[in-house]
């Protein structure tokens, strides 16, 4: 599914647009999260969520580091404004979110799990179409079925083997 929404740049030279960048990398990122959160299962979804923002503000700060990032914090820096809406973003609506989903995957199967998660990436790419006007085609719906229909597939019951006795 991705290698048809990205066409044959994503072989030859990756994602075109930052956002497109973003959206890899984030991906990567989250599926990288859940594998480290399996040796947590045993702590509350506070404790994890709360591991989680403590590691991530020294990769922001790496983040702000490079290239270009620069002209980016000069701009945020000569008014606090946007960086009280930032805060105020990051803790009435990211933490709750971050929490819930962490909450709520913690208690469902991994393979629903898995079908809740994919199908975040159809909302989000219909999300990007209709907010950011990107562009929506024949293959980004083509890969958002791609992706949802690999979701689908752990939802088929497998037969279990036979054991030899």
């Amino acid at each position: 599914g991705l290698a048809v929404i990205y066409g044959p740049t994503l072989v030859a030279s990756g994602p075109g647009a930052p956002g497109d960048w973003m959206g890899l990398l984030a991906g990567i990122a989250w599926a990288a999260t859940m594998v480290f959160f399996l040796p947590a299962a045993g702590q509350t979804a506070f404790d994890r969520v709360l591991a989680q923002f403590v590691f991530l503000g020294p990769v922001y700060l790496l983040v702000s580091m490079l290239p270009g990032a620069g002209a980016a914090l000069a701009a945020v820096s000569q008014s606090s404004l946007p960086l009280a809406w930032l805060l105020a973003f990051s803790l009435l609506w990211m933490l709750p979110a971050v929490w819930l989903t962490i909450f709520g995957a913690s208690r469902l199967e991994p393979g629903r799990a898995a079908v809740l998660f994919m199908l975040e990436i159809a909302v989000a790419l219909v999300s990007a179409a209709l907010l950011a006007a990107e562009p929506f085609g024949m293959s980004e719906a083509l890969g958002a079925a791609l992706i949802a229909g690999a979701g689908g597939v752990e939802l088929i019951p497998h037969p279990m083997p036979r054991s030899r006795v």
